[in-house]
């Protein structure tokens, strides 16, 4: 019996986390919901276990490719909000994911000010809102002041769909 092609699109979202198979005509073959863990940064907020995800990801993944069902011929991914993964130069993850809903930390607010001026001004003359962990610039900024050994070893910043891609 020929395998069916079909294409799979991991969901990653702050509640709900699946993988969705598709066939040829769009049609829903197949939904896994999984699990994923969380931990907590250095201040106590929760984030996203990457290495989880990872895990998550390629074990699906295989179990996708060995289902004698189907011939998987795409993976795709959508996840939520500014979730950037800082790597290094072997493309491994050097940070744990900021979760963007976590409050932006006041020293590197009060940093970010006493070098570009208030944050008032700055975003009037960017035309840009102050967003916090929302822009990853921020967050990048956050990570230098706060943990400049980690901020050196980055070589690469991706968005979590980018680095799930790479995977």
């Amino acid at each position: 019996m020929p395998r069916a092609p079909v294409i799979a699109v991991f969901d990653i979202g702050k509640t709900n986390r699946k993988v969705v198979v598709f066939d040829e005509s769009y049609q829903v073959m197949d939904m896994r919901f999984f699990p994923l863990e969380e931990v907590t940064d250095a201040e106590g907020h929760p984030t996203l276990h990457i290495d989880s995800l990872r895990g998550q990801v390629l074990s699906i993944t295989e179990a996708l490719l060995s289902d004698p069902r189907w011939e998987l011929r795409a993976v795709n991914f959508t996840a939520y909000g500014a979730t950037m993964v800082w790597l290094d130069g072997d493309g491994a993850p050097v940070h744990p994911v900021v979760d963007y809903l976590n409050p932006y930390p006041e020293d590197c607010r009060e940093a970010f000010e006493i070098e570009h001026g208030p944050v008032s001004e700055v975003c009037m003359r960017t035309a840009s809102p102050w967003l916090g962990n929302l822009n990853a610039g921020l967050q990048l900024y956050a990570l230098k002041k706060r943990d400049p050994a980690r901020f050196r070893e980055i070589r690469h910043a991706v968005y979590l769909p980018q680095y799930l891609s790479s995977l």
